[in-house]
């Protein structure tokens, strides 16, 4: 349940619980959490090809959770799960953070961003048939993005730019291009880039933001570092990742390096 609320970019921070002793996931919950990701690549890949009742069998597999066991070892200076709870939430929102911090932080922002701005992609793509390929070109632009826009803006720029590669793309169907099937999972990339390339040389955002998908879900880590770390009470999606670092830092403050030896 928590990689699912969890989903954009918090692999990391599962993994470093698992490997503290924390949590024990046995063999058959691996199995069973790379059978899901492969289902859930495949569904992305082929999402063109799939009828509605092939999309709701896939779903009703992808939400399937697999028990596995817990087991939370205290730490011997507190004398109940309570108490350890209590004494981590001061740590987190009292700490001061290091170099080596920030770096893991910036690392754990754009990673969640990114696979953000893939489910939008995902989003738009499939309500208006747009084909695209996921190789390291089109990551590319979805990183030139990633680091220059919010992502109201970004949602904005992928409409815009699905809608414009739509419309291309029927044109050059219905011309009788020979090269068609091999041209169409490029043209969204292509117009995406175009445009991109405008903004990034004027130097502007897009004229219009764009509300985030009503059924969007909000990461649970997100609520809680904007609420109690930060302070704000602000959701991420007004920001851009370089932005929420610079929250982030100036709400904690740095230590030395040398504090840390």
């Amino acid at each position: 349940s928590f990689i699912e609320l969890e989903a954009n970019g918090t692999g990391d921070l599962v993994k470093k619980i698992f490997e503290k002793g924390y949590l024990y996931k046995s063999n058959d919950f691996e199995v069973f959490i790379q059978r899901q990701k492969e289902l859930r690549q495949l569904k992305s890949e082929y999402i063109q090809y799939l009828n509605e009742d092939m999309k709701h069998e896939i779903q009703t597999y992808l939400a399937l959770n697999l028990r596995t066991d817990i087991n939370v070892v205290i730490p011997e200076c507190y004398d109940s799960l309570e108490q350890w709870i209590l004494g981590l939430f001061q740590e987190i929102v009292e700490s001061k953070i290091y170099v080596q911090d920030i770096k893991d932080i910036e690392k754990y922002i754009k990673n969640k961003r990114l696979k953000e701005i893939y489910e939008l992609v995902g989003f738009i793509c499939d309500c208006r048939k747009v084909p695209y390929e996921k190789d390291s070109a089109f990551e590319f632009e979805l990183m030139r993005m990633l680091n220059s826009f919010n992502l109201r803006y970004i949602f904005s720029i992928l409409t815009y730019q699905a809608k414009e590669a739509s419309a291309e793309l029927y044109k050059i169907e219905h011309q009788g291009d020979s090269n068609y099937k091999f041209r169409k999972n490029q043209v969204f990339r292509y117009k995406l880039a175009s445009y991109l390339t405008h903004l990034l040389q004027k130097k502007q955002n897009p004229k219009f933001d764009r509300d985030l998908p009503i059924d969007w879900t909000y990461s649970e880590l997100e609520n809680f570092i904007s609420a109690q770390i930060i302070g704000n009470y602000e959701h991420w999606e007004v920001y851009t990742p370089d932005e929420i670092l610079a929250l982030w830092v100036e709400s904690v403050g740095m230590q030395n390096d040398e504090e840390n030896i």
